[in-house]
């Protein structure tokens, strides 16, 4: 029980001014009132009850600190602390990372975030993303090709080519390289750390033609992704992937991949992760793979911060047995859920159809995730929204503005629309389909103030997989940059191309915050390192 102690708490009776500083002290807990276990009741402090004031203590360090910095002297000491859930002070990364299947960047921001890697290479086949990744990171080399054709380039490079099986396809395209683009492609024992997500739709639940050539070609994405590893040999390898990656094909390729790694030496760790136990209003289960040589320390999975009602986290071993790669939150975390309302309540309204890029914020943060998630923008990008059919968008006003409200709470009755044709309000195929499909509950549905947004996907829409997709109040669906909020990214975040580019970008990336989480776990499997 000792080793769970980690100091001295302290108890005050009043939040701060400053939302931002909410996280700023894991050791604080503000109380405001008391429980009477024999009545059963709670009520406010008693007036004789004396709680520290961290507000006072911190004005007096932080006033004697001043004065020992401006004199130069005296034991003032910097904080190496971040506020936690705020954007650190980047040191400069020891690790050297290659980004693969990179899309807009997500996991690279989060790493980035942790201050721990820096990546220099990225590989990304979309044209859309892979310019979205170099808006936000103009450090790094980036490469929109098919993988395979870059490993090959490499091998080229680095004298390999007999060790090199590939198609002729992959030879010619190689060809098309110039003698610029080879030097900027990293060969081995400059890569530290090999990070991505191989594509997922062959093993997503998203994917309703998961059987068909091409996502079996995508699901084949992962073998090219072991060989990167193979060849490189790196330090440390993260693999991202969904859910259903774990089960696909009876758990055959999941443990083709573990079984891959471990023959190649390096020590192995999996598990399932929910994003919105680590600061995102969004349920999204990912999987993941860390791999790290022998000689470096394997990262540990970060402990959730957030509550946040989630299942499907175990992965079933061989034996019935069960195994979670994190503590479930039904019995509590640190923080409580982030909500609809705190991401994105502080965003003005604007129509169904909306495209205007840059507008006015309009209104102050209102939570202390949106004071983080705005930074230091003062304009607001990406506000835009998709345009619904006239059908579509008189279906979305006639949903009620309350939460779970969806297609079912829709009147039986025709519409006449602008060309005169009169039409059922209710899609035909959803009563008559519903007991087969879970009522289809949540088709043109709302989202919930104090709820959280559904998985994010690469295209919002009412009859989409995933249909809600309706502002809480708005008649419209929801807007790339709420959607983008949703996955953590910061509003300073540029996505590139058209709005279902943007949307795409977003729908298939690793949330950032998720990825932080990730990051600082690797810095603390490299700090230990260092110190042994």
């Amino acid at each position: 029980m000792l080793d769970s102690v980690y100091g001295k708490c302290e108890v005050q009776g009043q939040l701060f001014d400053d939302m931002s500083q909410q996280e700023s002290f894991n050791h604080v807990f503000c109380c405001t009132c008391i429980f009477d276990p024999k009545k059963g009741t709670i009520k406010q402090l008693p007036a004789n009850v004396k709680l520290s004031s961290l507000r006072n203590s911190l004005k007096g360090k932080l006033a004697s600190d001043d004065v020992a910095l401006a004199k130069r002297k005296g034991k003032a000491v910097e904080s190496d602390e971040p506020v936690e859930g705020m954007a650190p002070a980047k040191p400069c990364p020891s690790i050297s990372s290659l980004d693969i299947f990179a899309g807009c960047g997500g996991l690279s921001e989060g790493l980035h975030q942790a201050g721990v890697a820096m990546t220099k290479w990225a590989i990304e086949y979309e044209h859309p993303a892979a310019e979205a990744f170099k808006l936000n990171h103009p450090e790094a080399e980036v490469f929109c090709e098919n993988c395979n054709v870059i490993l090959r380039a490499v091998m080229e490079k680095a004298g390999d080519l007999d060790d090199c099986l590939s198609t002729p396809e992959a030879e010619n395209l190689c060809l098309k390289f110039s003698e610029e683009q080879k030097a900027k492609l990293p060969v081995p024992g400059e890569v530290d750390l090999i990070v991505g997500g191989p594509p997922c739709q062959g093993f997503s639940g998203m994917n309703r033609f998961n059987q068909r050539t091409w996502s079996k070609v995508q699901c084949e994405m992962i073998l090219s992704y072991l060989s990167f590893a193979d060849y490189f040999r790196p330090r440390y390898f993260l693999l991202e992937n969904v859910r259903n990656f774990v089960s696909f094909n009876k758990g055959q390729t999941f443990r083709l991949t573990l079984a891959s790694l471990l023959e190649m030496g390096y020590q192995v760790r999996f598990g399932i992760l929910q994003a919105g136990n680590y600061g995102v209003s969004q349920s999204r289960k990912r999987a993941f793979i860390w791999a790290a040589s022998p000689g470096e320390v394997l990262p540990e999975w970060p402990e959730a911060k957030h509550v946040f009602a989630s299942s499907q986290l175990e992965i079933v071993l061989p034996g019935g047995l069960q195994y979670a790669a994190v503590r479930n939150t039904s019995f509590g975390a640190p923080l409580r859920p982030i909500t609809v309302r705190d991401t994105i309540a502080d965003l003005p309204p604007v129509g169904n159809g909306a495209d205007k890029l840059e507008i006015n914020y309009g209104n102050p943060p209102q939570s202390w995730f949106q004071k983080f998630i705005r930074g230091q923008e003062i304009r607001l990008y990406d506000h835009i929204s998709k345009e619904m059919n006239e059908l579509n968008y008189i279906r979305c006003q006639r949903i009620p503005k309350r939460p779970g409200a969806d297609w079912r709470d829709l009147p039986e009755e025709k519409v006449k629309l602008s060309t005169g044709q009169l039409v059922d309000l209710i899609p035909w195929c959803l009563p008559n389909t519903a007991e087969r499909h879970n009522q289809w509950k949540g088709l043109y549905g709302r989202l919930d103030w104090e709820g959280n947004f559904p998985t994010s996907v690469t295209d919002p829409q009412p009859m989409g997989k995933v249909g809600m997709c309706f502002h809480p109040e708005q008649d419209r669906i929801v807007t790339v940059r709420e959607c983008a909020r949703s996955q953590g990214f910061p509003d300073s975040y540029k996505f590139y191309g058209n709005i279902q580019c943007k949307h795409r970008q977003i729908g298939n990336a690793v949330p950032p915050p998720l990825a932080r989480a990730l990051g600082e776990k690797l810095k603390e499997a490299v700090d230990c390192k260092k110190l042994n």
